[in-house]
């Protein structure tokens, strides 16, 4: 696989092979093609100094509605494009991490806003509580991804959203549908990604309604109250938003669950020196965000024509960021699994402007489950081989069995 058309084919998300261990791949891409244009016309940026320089620049945006490449990818498809984010499927507002400078500025700020206003002193306990619930039904489950992994993030969401008790289970069904609109599958069959169309409309719908009387408290009247010099957010806007937060807070998290067990597992002596030192809880999410991270790549869109590496890139090109190629580059002995590293670098919250809002929130997430996992159990495992979701950009696993050793037994 030494010819760079080999090599660019190899990258293939929807290969099974390549999606359980992509990580060959991406050395190889570093190592000798880490900028091409793949074959359907994105470009592909494998390397950590690349990468980085992409995230951070202004002149890379997120307004995928306007690149040539996603008009590439709708000419092909045509009316079988599933529900994918930003592609017309949030009526008249987009959320704010698919706008670029000046909207961007503006929504993000009205968001962060509000996003803070809600969370701060409300966080923790609402995260303990459910990581508890978590951490108890994971002694027993037999699905630790349909049972731990994705109800956990949907129960805080819930909460800090400001879902009325009455409508959670509605809520739940929608989250469960709506996961991996952030992503592209072309493979799901067209009744799923109707259903999933059905549940957007509706939850878009349904946060319109709870935005509009500002009942409930919480995140949702947080931004239809919020305001700012440049005035406040539609309903449109604070309805979009709730979908993205929705969205991005369940799969993500409950991507990097998966991982964590799977990191634990591969590498039983890094969960046993956690156990001997729990201040090292902190690193270890870093680590397992940095070394199998949620997200494989995030898409940015050419602002105006650039060079970079050596390649002209023209207004409107997609860039695809190969965060976790960059991210085992980004350490020393990138490849290794060490949660005792003194500084870990890590691409996989994003950079510049376009930083996850919500990684205080994760990362909250991650480190409550870890503590009370460790507490809990003294060792852990899951079965091989592991069976990865489907999709573009995600990385996830589609069930996972283990095998928890309760301490002190």
């Amino acid at each position: 696989m030494n010819q760079p058309t080999d090599l660019a084919l190899a990258l293939n998300p929807f290969d099974a092979g390549f999606k359980s261990d992509p990580y060959p791949v991406y050395a190889e891409l570093r190592a000798t093609l880490p900028i091409h244009r793949s074959p359907l016309g994105a470009w592909i940026v494998a390397d950590y100094a690349t990468c980085d320089q992409v995230l951070r620049s202004r002149d890379f945006g997120k307004d995928f509605a306007n690149s040539t490449f996603f008009d590439q990818l709708t000419a092909m498809i045509g009316d079988d494009m599933p529900p994918f984010l930003g592609l017309g499927i949030d009526g008249d507002a987009r959320p704010f991490m698919l706008t670029d400078p000046p909207e961007h500025t503006r929504l993000r700020g009205l968001v962060a806003n509000a996003f803070t206003r809600s969370t701060t002193g409300t966080m923790a306990a609402v995260v303990a509580a459910a990581a508890e619930r978590a951490v108890g039904i994971a002694r027993t489950a037999t699905d630790f991804v349909s049972e731990v992994a994705e109800p956990f993030p949907i129960e805080v969401l819930a909460e800090i959203l400001g879902i009325p008790d009455a409508d959670k289970a509605k809520f739940t069904r929608w989250s469960r549908l709506v996961a991996g609109v952030l992503d592209i599958n072309f493979a799901i069959p067209k009744e799923v990604a109707q259903q999933r169309q059905t549940a957007i409309d509706e939850s878009l719908e349904y946060f319109r309604s709870l935005a509009r009387t500002r009942a409930t408290g919480g995140l949702i009247s947080s931004l239809a109250a919020v305001s700012d010099d440049s005035g406040r957010l539609s309903l449109d806007e604070v309805a979009a938003t709730c979908l993205l937060i929705t969205v991005a807070g369940q799969e993500t998290t409950s991507n990097t669950l998966g991982n964590m067990m799977i990191c634990f597992s591969r590498n039983p002596d890094q969960y046993r020196l956690l156990r001997e030192n729990r201040s090292l809880v902190d690193s270890a999410v870093a680590e397992v965000l940095r070394y199998e991270p949620p997200a494989h790549e995030a898409g940015r869109i050419a602002l105006a024509d650039i060079e970079i590496g050596g390649h002209a890139i023209t207004e409107g090109d997609a860039v695809m960021v190969l965060l976790a190629s960059a991210n085992r580059e980004a350490v020393e002995d990138g490849d290794q699994f060490l949660v005792d590293r003194t500084e870990v670098k890590s691409l996989s919250y994003g950079l510049g402007i376009h930083h996850c809002l919500g990684s205080a929130l994760a990362n909250s997430m991650l480190t409550t489950f870890l503590s009370k996992s460790l507490e809990q159990f003294e060792s852990l495992a899951v079965e091989e081989p592991i069976a990865y979701r489907p999709g573009m950009g995600l990385r996830g696993p589609a069930t996972l069995a283990t095998v928890l050793g309760e301490a002190g037994h």
